[in-house]
């Protein structure tokens, strides 16, 4: 996730160390957002940020002008548009993610792994992560049953598709199956089958003919 951010330091030659030094701001004092009727503080801050930056660059304006606002004390350029709540998104993970995925057994252990994340990614944290969504997890009533694991032997050839911030981690799955294949979007999207004809193409030959596209095919 961080990534999405880089890119945007990047477009606006702007100093990451700004964008740290207003979460850390907002997280001793959350900033007043009056056009949402709240106040955001660093957290917020940063899954809000980070949800614009994810749009690309369509959206680096207004996300160049939120942190500048933010900077001077409203954060209200943050507000997602309606009738989204003016709030960050709650992590709301289904079935699937709380009964596959290790989550922490006690606080301490949720620490380590945020420290873990803030170390790792400083500009986002665990914003927009796996680990951020297993916080609703919490307190579920059924065991793990099927941690991460290594991949079996005698896979077929899998396709990946990925855009900016999927491509590189999913890679080193498909590196492990022999004759797999990948389809890059240069861009940002997520589900590109919903929205990329060149990708649904692709997906539709692998499903239907078993057609696996050349490494690194770009879509």
């Amino acid at each position: 996730m961080q990534s999405f951010m880089i890119r945007f330091f990047d477009w606006c030659k702007c100093s990451p160390a700004q964008w740290q030094r207003l979460v850390a701001k907002a997280n001793r004092t959350p900033i007043p957002a009056p056009a949402a009727g709240t106040t955001y503080d660093g957290n917020d801050l940063r899954t809000l940020g980070l949800q614009l930056a994810r749009r690309g660059p369509e959206a680096y304006p207004k996300l160049a002008e939120a942190i500048k606002q933010a900077l001077a004390g409203d954060a209200s350029g943050f507000m997602p548009a309606r009738p989204n709540p003016p709030y960050p998104y709650t992590p709301t993970p289904g079935v699937v993610e709380c009964t596959d995925w290790p989550r922490p057994a006690n606080q301490r252990e949720l620490h380590r792994q945020v420290r873990r994340m803030e170390a790792a990614a400083p500009y986002t944290g665990a914003s927009g992560t796996i680990a951020y969504a297993m916080l609703s997890c919490v307190g579920w009533p059924v065991p793990v049953q099927n941690e991460p694991a290594a991949l079996p032997r005698g896979l077929p050839p899998l396709l990946m598709v990925g855009n900016w911030s999927e491509y590189d981690s999913a890679s080193r799955v498909i590196d492990q199956v022999p004759g797999s294949g990948s389809v890059y979007h240069d861009g940002p999207g997520h589900t590109l089958y919903m929205v990329n004809a060149c990708a649904r193409a692709k997906i539709d030959a692998y499903f239907a003919d078993r057609v696996v596209p050349p490494r690194g095919t770009r879509c």
